[in-house]
């Protein structure tokens, strides 16, 4: 029988949807009380822990594996934990993160204004004043005339933090 790929099995655009596939598993055994399952193993294998844990140390060398889990945004048991220690680990002073990563990253916080604002909102707002640039705080701006009342407050939220650096 073939070993089961980890979601970091893959490249870029199926490993996003192999981390939403096992987020739904994970979430489907969560409500049956099964929180620690092969669908945790396989959605944050090892190999996920030693490139985050790289780059707690300011390892850029791992970026492509924390920009691909936040892109795909998971939601599921633990799931908003896991992204605010990556969110920490990017905001992190000595990390330099080159500018495709960065503009990656500023889409990934943007989806989260425009998406949800989970308790860990406020470290895609702290990563957000890391790599804000013109274009972000107009993209920014733009959504504080958005039809949802939640997009326009977490975008005024954002913005406030960029500017004063306080949440």
């Amino acid at each position: 029988m073939p070993r089961a790929q980890t979601a970091w099995s893959y490249a870029s655009e199926e490993a996003i949807a192999s981390i939403q596939g096992w987020a739904a598993n994970l979430r489907e055994e969560s409500r049956r009380g099964h929180h620690f399952s092969r669908a945790y193993y396989y959605l944050y294998p090892p190999a996920f822990w030693m490139d985050a844990g790289s780059l707690r140390s300011c390892d850029p060398g791992r970026l492509e594996n924390a920009v691909i889990f936040l892109e795909a945004d998971p939601w599921c048991f633990h799931s908003g934990y896991v992204k605010a220690r990556l969110l920490r680990y990017l905001k992190k002073r000595g990390l330099d993160i080159p500018e495709p990563y960065a503009e990656r990253l500023r889409r990934v916080i943007l989806g989260a204004v425009d998406a949800r604002g989970g308790w860990e909102f406020k470290w895609y707002c702290r990563l957000g004043r890391k790599l804000q640039s013109a274009a972000f705080r107009q993209e920014l701006a733009e959504r504080l005339n958005h039809t949802e009342p939640k997009v326009k407050r977490r975008a005024k939220y954002l913005i406030d933090y960029l500017e004063t650096g306080r949440l």
